[in-house]
């Protein structure tokens, strides 16, 4: 008998998980959840290992790159967190995670979409100008979306997912960024609740 792989046991543990996320969040039709990205962890799950990094508070924390989970976000919150750590240190690669959602890089749109599907907020990747029409306009409690026609990056907990280090001085592709960048000329969008 073979063994399944821990990605595959994983992956099918959160697609069985996020639907009764989805109901214990509120969020009952509008966007769909699907299913998480495969070699993400279950949704909920509780942080007792190196997968599920958490710290206490309502701000997220880099340590060596990794983000932390903040203890009193919502549980679509630090799913993002968490399987947003298992695609870092990716290259960028343009058009990146629009075909498959575990691809071998990511462009920013693509990263994006990873990150909201991830939280069961997104069925589908979109285009960085496909995000002026995503949520709600503004900045959220928990993730903001900075929008313009050319780039897209999030900000989590208050810390920025982005493909393009800013200042310009890095190396491109999914990270946890640990500056702000500048928005003047980005629209904030959020994912209504959050």
């Amino acid at each position: 008998m073979r063994r399944r792989s821990t990605t595959a046991i994983l992956a099918a543990a959160a697609a069985l998980a996020l639907p009764a996320l989805a109901h214990a969040d509120g969020m009952t039709g509008g966007v769909g959840t699907g299913s998480a990205p495969a070699g993400t962890s279950p949704a909920g799950s509780a942080p007792n290992d190196s997968a599920h990094p958490t710290v206490a508070g309502t701000r997220t924390k880099l340590v060596k790159g990794v983000a932390y989970a903040p203890a009193a976000a919502p549980a679509r919150v630090k799913q993002l967190i968490w399987s947003v750590n298992t695609i870092l240190r990716k290259p960028y690669v343009y058009g990146g995670g629009h075909g498959k959602w575990n691809d071998r890089g990511y462009d920013c749109s693509g990263l994006v979409s990873f990150a909201m599907h991830a939280a069961g907020l997104l069925r589908s990747p979109m285009s960085a100008p496909g995000f002026f029409r995503f949520g709600a306009y503004g900045t959220g409690r928990w993730i903001t979306l900075w929008v313009r026609s050319g780039h897209v990056f999030a900000v989590v907990g208050g810390v920025r997912l982005d493909t393009t280090p800013y200042p310009s001085r890095g190396v491109e592709g999914p990270r946890w960024r640990p500056q702000m960048r500048d928005t003047s000329g980005f629209t904030p969008r959020h994912p209504v609740g959050f």
